[in-house]
């Protein structure tokens, strides 16, 4: 670090064996930094049994919690004897049809109309969903387990995925042309696999790659901002990337004979993972010594001016640094014949950066529910409430990034291990994925190594950001391919001129959007857009959201215009006044917010109600009794939980043939220990133990339908007994009956 303070740089390569020793400690420390975080949860009342345990005299935290508490199986949970085996081929968990193989036959995927679109399928988005793939999985599947791995995959629905830090195992520090052939073959045989399987895939130019001896001596809490500060203004990290990037993306993969930058299954990508230099450039005070130089150099006086006006020319700064970076390196992409839209920095959403983001092609960015800092070992500040308790400002907030005009992708998302409210992750992101209009969605992560997905290890569980082996969260991701709500019919810009931006800036990008903005997000399709004069992406605005201390130009005073200041009750009144919207659209009197289209209700106090002609999920707050869909009515439920209903056969409810019914609820592994203040001192292990439940449910279907009890691969296993009623099909819905049976049933009509 002290050499990057002086401007000094190791160049020299290394051997491959010392690289290697090199990434695993840095690996280690990544490992061994989560498994110190301490986590707190939320034990609702009578969502636990508890009971008390000894101390754990092994581990130092434990010792501090006098009396700790351990999720047993009980009363409250059931062992499930859940694997991570295939699903049944064509059962009711196998959505395989719904992937259309192989990836690439409709041609690139290119910007049309502010949407990504197949180059043979014009005038239709295209949507992709998925997960990312983490650190070693893209490198180290076996040729077997690549087979493997994208039948798993095709069965969730998904056709997307992202190789995140797979840049790390490629090549070593200090090398900037790929170094293990081995390691390369690996993943180019990955691709091929996921692309008969119907998955495209992308990759960062750059995301955990060392590019100098000297970044493997950097503390990995500021290895990453290392890289992204040194990028803007050292030439010789440039061209690292540069060199690295053309190795790469030139190879011919001899599985699909294709360079990766003439596959049409490369989906748009990120050059520079998570990449906002101002954001960053905090955490390493010896490089923002470097760029405040520069700043002095630009403006004779710099250190004596008040630190309000330094910030704001060094946040100037460090975004015109940004944009320079990107419009470089994109150069560089382009000339070396990659054609795929290109985005950068996704990573935070803050007004300044309006001013960026507009170079881009298109934006992606990332975010998380209940996210706790990886290098503490206890936050005391984790928020384990619900997003509906925080005007679902996740998965919402994210969407004020979307630049307006441009496509939007939310590449990471999760709701933490930790929160019992991860039930309603598929469910929210599927819901304003449609409403929102994103191109994309993609879990976080599958897994971070290929042992805890190819059954080579099974001591790991559901824990933090893995997903691979949390079966609340697998069967909860088919949601993201059955439920797709309709786009939102008006569009509210939250609109800037460039001289506010600079005139607000700060070394973090400046303000961050008001939430009360954001919440628009339930009824209108929201975004930030920076105006220079006439626009024609305004034009078909319902109005416009302005800062209410900014200037407003004469060429903007042309739209409805509503200030900022404004609480989000006034924001949606105008709104429906604008759209003259009907009485069943909007505000209601009960604080209800209905969407634009009619077919999300949200209620902050008791639940999210999302009702489509296809599909159906309802997430009640655990003091919502009762909830009442379309087809899908719940009575005599007691907790959180998500119930969904989706049409296998893309049929309306009512006549499809085949459904997938889903009764979601918490989650956790066998011992999961709970401290001092509901702290999580202790993830647990396997089994996992699912949280039970009782309700009766009823299906408003014209004819009676066939109930099946299935196990967690889809197996049919037993018919569920049906009564008739005035509203229809009622039964007594479990969500967990067996150690092989919970979560799903099947829901078949005959023709």
């Amino acid at each position: 670090m002290g050499e990057y303070g002086a401007g000094k740089r190791n160049h020299p390569r290394m051997e491959s064996d010392t690289m290697k020793q090199s990434l695993s400690a840095n690996g280690d420390n990544i490992r061994n930094g989560m498994k110190l975080c301490g986590v707190l949860v939320l034990c609702l009342a009578g969502c636990a049994k508890t009971t008390d345990a000894p101390q754990a005299p092994v581990e130092e935290e434990k010792a501090k919690k006098p009396s700790a508490k351990v999720v047993l199986p009980g009363a409250e949970w059931g062992e499930a004897h859940w694997t991570q085996a295939p699903v049944e081929p064509d059962s009711v968990l196998d959505l395989t049809d719904h992937v259309p193989a192989p990836a690439g036959a409709l041609g690139r995927v290119l910007i049309r109309n502010g949407h990504f679109e197949f180059e043979n399928r014009p005038g239709e988005q295209a949507y992709f969903r998925g997960c990312n793939l983490s650190r070693n999985v893209p490198t180290n599947c076996t040729k077997e387990f690549a087979e493997v791995l994208a039948t798993r995959l095709a069965a969730m629905g998904y056709n997307a995925v992202r190789f995140q830090h797979a840049d790390q195992n490629l090549a070593v520090a200090g090398d900037d042309r790929i170094t293990d052939e081995k390691k390369l073959d690996g993943m180019f045989y990955l691709i091929d696999q996921l692309k008969k399987h119907g998955i495209y895939f992308h990759m960062d130019v750059w995301s955990h790659r060392c590019l100098f001896e000297a970044d493997t001596k950097i503390p990995l809490q500021e290895f990453f901002s290392t890289v992204c500060c040194r990028l803007g203004i050292d030439q010789a990290y440039r061209d690292n990337v540069k060199s690295f990037a053309r190795d790469l993306f030139t190879r011919v993969n001899p599985y699909t004979g294709l360079a990766l930058k003439d596959d049409p299954a490369m989906l748009p990508f990120n050059i520079i993972n998570e990449c906002p230099i101002g954001m960053r450039l905090p955490r390493v005070p010896a490089i923002q010594v470097e760029y405040e130089k520069i700043a002095e150099a630009k403006h004779p006086g710099f250190s004596s001016l008040p630190e309000t006006e330094r910030e704001r020319l060094l946040g100037n700064l460090a975004a015109d640094i940004q944009v320079e970076l990107h419009q470089d390196l994109k150069a560089f992409l382009r000339s070396i014949g990659i054609r795929q839209p290109l985005s950068d920095m996704s990573m935070h959403t803050r007004v300044g950066m309006t001013m960026i983001r507009r170079h881009f092609d298109y934006v992606d960015d990332h975010d998380y529910h209940a996210r706790y800092p990886f290098y503490v070992k206890v936050n005391p500040t984790q928020d384990l409430s619900s997003p509906l308790d925080k005007g679902l400002y996740f998965p919402l907030g994210i969407t004020t990034a979307r630049y307006i005009g441009k496509p939007f992708t939310y590449g990471e998302s999760n709701i933490y291990y930790a929160s019992p409210y991860r039930l309603q992750y598929a469910t929210l992101m599927a819901t304003f994925s449609g409403l929102q209009e994103w191109e994309e969605v993609l879990h976080y992560t599958l897994a971070h190594r290929v042992e805890r997905l190819d059954g080579s290890s099974n001591t790991f569980g559901a824990e933090r950001l893995n997903f691979g082996a949390d079966p609340l969260m697998l069967f909860g991701d088919r949601i993201l391919t059955l439920l797709r709500p309709a786009p939102a019919k008006y569009t509210i810009p939250y609109v800037v001129t460039e001289k506010y931006v600079r005139d607000t800036m700060t070394i973090r990008y400046g303000p961050v959007f008001p939430a009360n903005y954001s919440r628009l997000g339930v009824f209108a399709k929201i975004g930030c857009f920076l105006a220079d004069g006439d626009a024609p992406e305004l034009a078909n605005a319902l109005f416009l959201i302005v800062p209410a201390k900014m200037e407003i130009p004469d060429y903007l005073k042309k739209y409805p215009l509503v200030t900022d200041d404004a609480n989000w009750e006034t924001l949606l009144r105008k709104a429906m006044e604008l759209g003259k919207c009907p009485d069943s659209i909007g505000l209601q009197q009960d604080k209800r917010i209905i969407s634009s289209t009619g077919e999300v209700t949200f209620d902050s106090r008791r639940y999210l109600q999302v009702v489509t002609p296809t599909a159906e999920s309802l997430l009640p707050k655990a003091n919502t009794a009762q909830m009442d869909g379309d087809v899908l009515h719940v009575s005599q439920n007691t907790r959180a939980a998500n119930f969904f209903l989706g049409a296998l056969d893309k049929r309306p409810l009512r006549e499809s043939r085949r459904m997938l019914l889903l009764y979601l609820t918490d989650l956790k592994n066998t011992g999961a220990e709970y401290g001092k203040g509901n702290t999580l001192v202790n993830y647990g292990k396997p089994p996992v133990l699912v949280q039970k439940g009782t309700v009766q449910m009823t299906l408003n279907l014209p004819k009676k339908p066939t109930l099946w009890e299935v196990d967690y691969r889809g197996r049919r296993l037993a018919k569920v007994p049906l009564e008739k009623t005035d509203g229809g099909w009622r039964a007594s819905i479990h969500s967990y009956r067996s150690p092989e049976s919970f979560y799903a049933y099947e829901v078949t009509m005959e023709p």
